[in-house]
């Protein structure tokens, strides 16, 4: 996946998560995934960068 190519598919809300044992990125991430259908709806698309495998993301 590239920036460019995922842009092309219309705007991009960037975020940064740098891991799960960051208390401050968990809380970061629930919000947003709170409000993602309203992201979605807007015509825009989520996008988290983490440096994590996405086993150990999608655990919290």
């Amino acid at each position: 996946m590239t920036l460019s190519e995922e842009l092309k598919k219309g705007p991009i809300n960037l975020i940064f998560y740098r891991g799960e044992w960051c208390p401050f990125c968990n809380l970061q991430l629930k919000a947003y995934e709170r409000i993602r259908s309203d992201i979605k709806s807007a015509g825009a698309q989520l996008i988290a960068i983490s440096p994590q495998t996405p086993d150990h993301s999608l655990s919290q």
